[in-house]
């Protein structure tokens, strides 16, 4: 067995200057007018299309589903991967009589069908498939961009970038008159608004009953993107997509109960290490305006902050999205301090410190809530191979596979200048991708990114979440262009599945091929992968039923079977060729 492996081991040595991964990646070389996933074992499924569903109202009258498709929540039947309540942000501003003005929600609920080995949306309230949430209790949602998951059920949604006065307001609502908080919210009860002082605030919603529930003016109101919610139902952290931006978090007096409780800012230490959170007036007047009020306690300004998510390895890791001409003047007058890695960007080459500059990839940020320790986790920017162009990071989905986390990043493009797309027929496009990244590595680079998706022209990438058991990722793809292949000329949601078996595929031939490099044997002789005939010229048999890969001599693919004991190789040219498990094994083979 020793010189047999010893034989392996060399093939393996010299596929692996060809491939990562024992299937083929996904290439730069790529149509833009379709949503794109590596080949089996994934699929996807779409699940909700804007424009073309219909979305009832009250389980009666219905209407076109809006668009811009952007936050996700998924309340599973209990702890089920395959069944559970979906809602989904629409992150607009127009007047829509029927389906309420500005932004809103969908809800619906999905089933893994698993005889068609597909998702499907069944019917539900009155019998139909989608439901307009109803916010008219709570006066509307303007902007729902990202959200939160409760932990009894419900979801959170933000309003993003709220308006700056009535007029601005008018576009978008048709109703601008005073807003009187209605009961059931705490202290604020009672108080009258302006209607535009209305938008800018967490949402709660319950997708199973299409409802909006209550509007969380303990939270402030600024540019809501994301938010992450404690197991202990009082701590939950929030984000705010603006330049300068704060990093929020709130505690609640009482668990699942956020109509009352404290309001911190958080400001970073020296040199970037530790930090303390500044305690924030809770009245409405201040409320209002919390982010000038933070910074002029001192919090910390970031670039805009967009998604937070606790992974399994107990780190937060929040989205620092960029911006090309970011300015931090008016937090720094106001008496805010700059994040220290951004202090470092705008002094970058021996410039005077201004407080101004240009951050065009972003980055993902690591928050260590035990610490207080906010630091870049992955900076944005170009791979080696000048193919991995990571710029822009946005929507964040975590989960853990046989004890190994990872963190699926979305991209939302600022632009596409500054080698933002990779060289190619796509050049000077908005084209955003879906990255992932194996959370056990400490300072990654962007060479480290595996590329999950390719999303058509024009559209961003957002919302993603898993189901408990990481086996589906849905994401939406959001505006994307008209002229695109449908249903991906509208926004649409869709359920990626095959995740788990594709991370194991990849993940046991990685570590297959480090075993074969240092001669870690761990193969027996009765277990050994073999071919027969060979040499061969129509079929080819194996000794066990595995997962292959075909190569020819210059290491390309040319064949992918899966658990299967033959195979038809009567289509390939006469030469040499290796034959490679899934657990990487490799044994030459010669076609006649």
């Amino acid at each position: 067995m020793k010189n047999a492996f010893i034989t392996a081991a060399m093939c393996l040595a010299s596929l692996g200057a060809f491939a990562q991964t024992p299937f083929a990646p996904l290439d730069t070389n790529f149509s833009t007018t379709k949503v794109i996933v590596p080949a089996s074992p994934l699929k996807y499924d779409a699940l909700f299309v804007g424009n073309t569903d219909y979305v009832h109202i009250n389980g009666l009258d219905s209407a076109l589903a809006k668009q811009n498709h952007d936050f996700i929540g998924y309340v599973p039947s209990g702890n089920n991967s395959n069944r559970g309540w979906m809602i989904v942000n629409h992150e607009t501003t127009a007047k829509n009589p029927k389906l309420g003005d500005g932004g809103g929600q969908t809800s619906f609920e999905v089933r893994w069908n698993a005889s068609a080995k597909k998702w499907e949306v069944l019917p539900s309230i009155a019998g139909k498939k989608f439901h307009n949430v109803d916010f008219t209790g709570v006066g509307g949602t303007l902007n729902n961009c990202g959200g939160a998951h409760t932990l009894y059920g419900t979801t959170l949604t933000a309003e993003e970038y709220p308006p700056a006065d009535n007029k601005a307001l008018s576009s978008a609502v048709s109703d601008t008159s005073d807003f009187t908080i209605p009961a059931g919210n705490g202290p604020y009860s009672g108080k009258t608004i302006k209607k535009y002082q209305n938008y800018g605030w967490m949402v709660e919603a319950n997708p199973k009953t299409a409802k909006g529930i209550r509007k969380y003016y303990s939270m402030g109101r600024y540019a809501h993107e994301g938010g992450y919610v404690m197991a202990d139902g009082k701590t939950i952290y929030l984000t705010d997509d603006n330049t300068p931006s704060v990093f929020f978090k709130f505690v609640a007096k009482k668990a699942n109960d956020y109509r009352t409780g404290q309001l911190y800012a958080y400001k970073q230490g020296a040199n970037g290490i530790g930090g303390s959170w500044i305690a924030l007036p809770n009245q409405l007047d201040s409320l209002l305006i919390i982010r000038d009020i933070a910074l002029k306690k001192g919090a910390t300004s970031f670039t805009r902050l967009e998604w937070v998510e606790l992974a399994g390895n107990g780190k937060f890791y929040i989205t620092e999205t960029g911006n090309d001409n970011a300015n931090h003047t008016s937090a720094i007058a106001l008496g805010g301090n700059l994040a220290y890695h951004n202090q470092i960007l705008d002094t970058l080459g021996g410039q005077a410190k201004d407080y101004k500059y240009a951050d065009y990839y972003g980055r993902v940020l690591e928050f260590d809530y035990t610490t207080n320790t906010i630091r870049p986790y992955i900076n944005g920017g170009n791979g080696s191979n000048l193919k991995t162009n990571f710029s822009n990071p946005d929507g964040l989905a975590s989960t853990t596979i046989d004890g190994h986390h990872f963190l699926m990043i979305n991209e939302d493009l600022n632009g596409a200048s500054q080698n933002r797309m990779p060289a190619g027929p796509n050049n000077g496009k908005n084209i955003c991708e879906v990255y992932f990244i194996e959370l056990d590595k400490t300072n990654p680079t962007v060479d480290d990114l595996s590329r999950f998706i390719i999303g058509p022209v024009g559209a961003e990438t957002t919302g993603g979440k898993f189901t408990p058991n990481g086996g589906t990722y849905f994401v939406n793809i959001q505006h994307p262009s008209s002229t695109n292949v449908p249903p991906f000329n509208n926004s649409t949601t869709i359920a990626v599945t095959g995740f788990v078996q594709y991370i194991k595929e990849n993940k046991l031939y990685k570590e297959t091929l480090e075993a074969a490099k240092v001669g870690d044997a761990k193969t027996t002789e009765e277990d050994a992968f073999s071919i027969y005939p060979n040499p061969a010229a129509r079929e080819l048999h194996f000794n066990k039923s595995t997962d292959i890969a075909i190569y020819d001599a210059s290491g390309m693919i040319v064949k992918v079977e899966r658990n299967t004991n033959i195979t038809d190789i009567s289509g390939l040219q006469p030469g040499i060729y290796f034959v490679q498990t899934i657990s990487g094994e490799v044994q030459k083979l010669v076609i006649e």
